[in-house]
């Protein structure tokens, strides 16, 4: 019987996370600003705008903030937000494909990645990328042991 992975987001993460939580914001205040001060003609258009960005914000983060554990009775799924579990037995994994994402290779700020594909019997796809945990090696060989039962 193996012992369960949890999942460590990386620093990197929390990086993008701060990053695009200050870009909504900093777009919502320019927004209602421009709108107020210089056009309010303006202002349902830069209000939607505002709206829309939030809820994709909202969407995002209640999304991809999770904990993934591989157990030895399944694939545990925690949204950290919303504190929503999610249990996918492997006997319902139908496909499971390490994938290498290459980023622009002019440009370091998107560097390759890989990233874990697993789909699901439901019709479900599931990704769990290289660059948003610490021990992505570590939950991809638990997968990969639970899921063939070696050992």
């Amino acid at each position: 019987m193996t012992q369960p992975v949890t999942s460590n987001l990386t620093k990197i993460y929390w990086f993008k996370a701060a990053v695009f939580s200050l870009f909504v914001f900093t777009s919502m205040i320019a927004c209602i600003h421009y709108s107020v001060n210089y056009n309010p003609a303006a202002l349902l258009s830069t209000g939607i705008f505002s709206l829309v960005l939030v809820i994709v914000y909202i969407y995002l983060a209640i999304r991809l903030t999770r904990k993934i554990t591989a157990a030895p009775d399944g694939l545990i799924i925690e949204y950290l937000l919303t504190k929503r579990q999610i249990i996918i037995n492997y006997d319902d994994i139908t496909h499971v494909e390490n994938i290498r994402v290459n980023g622009n290779r002019e440009n370091a700020l998107f560097p390759s990645f890989r990233s874990l594909a697993i789909e699901i019997s439901t019709g479900e796809n599931l990704s769990i990328n290289e660059s948003d945990f610490n021990n992505y090696d570590d939950l991809k060989e638990a997968i990969r042991r639970n899921r063939f039962h070696l050992e």
